[in-house]
């Protein structure tokens, strides 16, 4: 399993229950992911799903690791059921040793990252993501600014809000453009998820209780920093306001994560519902490579119901394909799951059309807006060589570097595509997935084996 949150749990608890050995390997240096985050600066109670998943025989944890790289087997052409046919090779994250995986089977529950739409000023400095703010604050206990505003979109703002006002941070406001009423369009949907509304109203209910307003209809027009602050100008319709704060959580969602997918040589396509990449799966959650499943976010950016629900389909696929159920027993024990599973996919269609952002949108973005934060390459100059025939996201990094920097086109490839008025699939065909000191590359092209260690799951 690649990946410990929500989706990468039940896929091996899944498993585990029908007798597969399964090894978890995730950076974190607890399981839980983003959503079941645990704090390593206190201890606390872990949630039911990961103590039921560190107190199983059959599940053993490789934390603080992550795959930066996926080949095919060393071994025979001729593969096993044991076998899948690829090789995985697993670093610390301080970048010292690595070792090869061969595993029967994989697992990828390798969840998303904050999608953060440009606007004037977001490259700031305390312009912050709301899911790096709540990472933050879960595991170390750090706040990201004394006075802070949230903004962008979606419900992940106010458990944000809620967790930064509990730990004694003036938030100022959670702005968001979408108005409740939106909501009216999906009633039927929403009225079978009750569990949502009572969470919705729940949250803003102690909001209120901590004197933080909810900005409907509100979305920051543009960032200014003046020293030690930070000037924010939100608009609504023809109404303006200014908000002076120290540090600004912004987040429009969530991009999956598909990097390692696409070096296995899984087939990618782009959800419809938002334009981001994601692997393409088969009602089994088998992806175009044998024995490599995916679950979660990674199939399309759901939330936890939909990586509980999905984890748990791909763990008893895998068992399947491994021989440890039989058809019979699969299709009794997957119903339930399949259930829930298509529940919260509803659910999801509709947040993100409420939520979400058409193709088309950067039209609105005026051309001195940053697009690439790393390189500081702006809209104007993604469309001065889109002018010039640049026409795909590669010959836009090579004429203008938007996509050349650290988070390598994680956080501008949407926006860069948007512009192009292409599918942004470019962007996750990376063959290292995640950066590893060059020693460790230096290693593997001098054929050393005193870091390498082959580990059969």
């Amino acid at each position: 399993m690649v990946g410990a949150g929500p989706a990468g749990l039940s896929a091996a608890l899944a498993a585990a229950e029908h007798g597969v050995n399964v090894l978890v390997v995730d950076r974190g240096g607890k399981p839980g992911g983003q959503y079941l985050r645990q704090s390593t600066v206190r201890e606390n109670t872990p949630p039911e799903l990961i103590q039921r998943a560190e107190r199983h025989e059959n599940i053993r944890f490789l934390l603080r690791h992550e795959i930066w790289r996926a080949t095919p087997s060393r071994g025979s052409s001729r593969l096993s059921r044991q076998e899948c046919g690829q090789s995985l090779e697993v670093a610390d994250v301080d970048g010292r040793t690595t070792r090869s995986l061969l595993p029967g089977a994989i697992v990828l529950a390798t969840g998303a990252y904050d999608r953060v739409v440009p606007f004037p000023g977001w490259e700031s400095p305390g312009v912050v993501t709301v899911g790096g703010a709540q990472a933050q604050l879960k595991g170390l206990g750090i706040t990201v600014g004394r006075r802070v505003l949230v903004t962008g979109t979606g419900p992940l703002l106010l458990s944000l809000a809620l967790s930064l006002a509990e730990a004694g941070v003036d938030v100022v406001a959670v702005a968001d453009p979408v108005r409740p009423r939106a909501w009216l369009r999906h009633f039927s949907t929403v009225v079978r998820a009750p569990r949502k509304l009572w969470q919705a109203a729940a949250y803003r209910g102690r909001l209120w209780r901590h004197r933080v307003p909810v900005w409907s209809g509100w979305e920051v027009r543009e960032i200014t920093s003046d020293r030690d602050v930070m000037i924010a100008k939100l608009g609504c319709g023809t109404k303006e306001r200014t908000e002076i704060v120290d540090a600004i959580a912004v987040g429009h969602g969530f991009t999956p994560q598909v990097e390692l997918a696409s070096a296995l040589g899984c087939a990618l396509l782009v959800d419809p519902r938002d334009g981001s990449p994601v692997a393409q799966v088969d009602a089994d959650l088998r992806t175009s490579r044998a024995g490599v499943f995916a679950a979660g976010e990674l199939t399309g950016v759901g939330g936890a119901d939909a990586a509980y629900a999905t984890g748990a389909l791909a763990g008893l696929a895998a068992a399947r394909h491994l021989g440890r159920l039989d058809e019979t027993a699969y299709q009794v024990a997957s119903k339930p799951w399949r259930r829930r599973a298509a529940a919260a996919r509803r659910f999801a269609d509709a947040l993100h059309e409420v939520h979400g952002f058409a193709p088309g949108w950067s039209t609105r973005v005026a051309d001195d807006t940053v697009l690439c934060r790393c390189e500081g390459v702006t809209f104007g100059e993604v469309r001065a060589v889109q002018a010039l025939g640049a026409d795909d996201p590669r010959a836009v990094k090579l004429l203008t570097r938007a996509g050349m920097g650290r988070c390598q086109g994680r956080l501008c490839g949407l926006s860069s595509a948007d512009v192009l008025g292409c599918a942004p699939l470019a962007y996750a065909h990376r063959p290292i997935a995640t950066p590893v000191p060059l020693r460790l590359l230096m290693a593997e092209d001098l054929g050393s084996q005193d870091q390498m260690e082959e580990v059969h799951e």
